[in-house]
């Protein structure tokens, strides 16, 4: 079977095929938080993505969000907000994406439990990719931690023939978590790794906003 592109990433986040799905916030016993402060109000907005891109009509809870429930029971209720959009191909595999989600919780998030889905989630995914692909290609992954977060990187590779110097990265998929109490959000972004736009870029324009959206929503009064 021929590589895919990106078919099936959007649904282990948590976006499936729409904007924004959110669940209501419940009542804070966080002593710091403002309960004004939506998880919605952390997505990377429409205004911000190319107008190259569409916006996915819904969304699901994703696998992600199936592991950290499962791990942390009381986030079942939290608030919490996905949203996506696509370029070229087709919206059930396009070649570029964009994607965020966010959770707003009663309480401080567990890093260990949030870092532990999320890899999880990754290392599901390239192994379903993987299994879908034919035997040129391979996938290279990588992980680091910061103090407020942690980011993922997968290379889908492609070797021509048997010669091992002919070997490319067709795709790369970078995915960026920032902590901050009992507030997470977090960044996909997804494309071919030889044309523009640079994928670090983006990474680093979206995540930016959303940590910008982030201070001026606790800031406000």
């Amino acid at each position: 079977m021929t590589a895919q592109t990106r078919r099936a990433w959007l649904h282990t986040i948590g976006v499936g095929a729409t904007g924004v799905v959110t669940h209501p916030l419940v009542s804070s016993t966080h002593g710091d938080q403002e309960p004004r402060l939506k998880a919605r109000d952390l997505l990377v907005p429409e205004t911000a993505v190319s107008d190259r891109f569409s916006q996915y009509a819904d969304l699901g809870s994703g696998r992600f969000f199936d592991i950290l429930t499962d791990e942390v029971p009381a986030l079942t209720d939290a608030d919490t907000a996905t949203n996506g959009y696509w370029d070229s191909g087709t919206q059930d595999n396009p070649h570029w994406t964009v994607s965020s989600m966010a959770i707003v919780a009663d309480d401080t998030l567990s890093r260990g439990a949030v870092e532990a889905a999320a890899g999880q989630s990754y290392d599901e995914y390239v192994a379903e990719y993987d299994a879908e692909t034919r035997s040129s290609i391979a996938f290279e992954q990588s992980a680091t931690r910061t103090d407020r977060g942690a980011e993922w990187q997968m290379n889908m590779l492609q070797t021509y023939g048997d010669d091992s110097d002919a070997t490319v990265i067709r795709f790369t998929d970078r995915m960026r978590i920032q902590f901050f109490d009992n507030v997470l959000f977090g960044t996909v972004v997804f494309g071919p790794r030889q044309e523009p736009p640079e994928l670090a870029t983006m990474l680093e324009t979206f995540t930016t906003q959303q940590h910008s959206q982030y201070r001026a929503h606790r800031a406000t009064p």
